[in-house]
Parts: C-alpha cells; sequence; structure tokens
C-alpha cells in the first residue's frame, strides 16, 4: 500500500529540496504509524485505527501526484530522487520505535 506512493515520491520534480524532504518525511511516518498499528494486532479499535491511517495515505498520495508529474522527469532525475527518498526515508525509519 505505501511503497508505491514511496516510489512516487521518489520521482519528485522541480520542487524546493525542503519540501520533497518534507515529503518523504511525512510518508516515512505514516509507515512508521502503520507499523506500530499492525503490532497492536487485529483488534477492533486497531482496524479502524488502520483504516483511517489509509485514507490519509490515499488523500496524500492524491496530492503529491497532483503535486509532482513523473511523467516530465529524465530517466536521470528519476533516479537521483529515488536516491535521495530512500536516503530520507532510511533515515526516518531509523527513527521509528
Amino acid at each position: 500500500m505505501l511503497l508505491p506512493v514511496i516510489a512516487m515520491l521518489a520521482l519528485i520534480n522541480g520542487c524546493s529540496s525542503s519540501g520533497f524532504e518534507n515529503d518523504v518525511k511525512q510518508m516515512a511516518k505514516y509507515q512508521c504509524e502503520m507499523k506500530k498499528l499492525m503490532a497492536k494486532g487485529e483488534s477492533e479499535s486497531a482496524q479502524a485505527e488502520m483504516d483511517k491511517l489509509q485514507k490519509e495515505v490515499e488523500e496524500f498520495a492524491k496530492k503529491m501526484e497532483t503535486k509532482y508529474d513523473e511523467k516530465k522527469m529524465t530517466e536521470k532525475e528519476k533516479k537521483e530522487m529515488d536516491s535521495k527518498a530512500n536516503k530520507i526515508m532510511t533515515e526516518e525509519l531509523k527513527k521509528c520505535d
């Protein structure tokens, strides 16, 4: 569910570095929250929280698809942004506990 959005974020072009970084950090936050909810098990309350979070992620993904257009990027730009996004995501997920 989150991987396609992360991949899309990795393809960001024509934005400020801090905007890109903040968007990747937000996706890492969502991923961390989902991980914590999954650890709670399959209780009704955990499932309700996961459903709510999934809706938030989907809304965020739609905004990012509108904000960033990967069709306007070269392969080199895509690779550079993918590398940058992966680095940010890795660092942010290390903080997830």
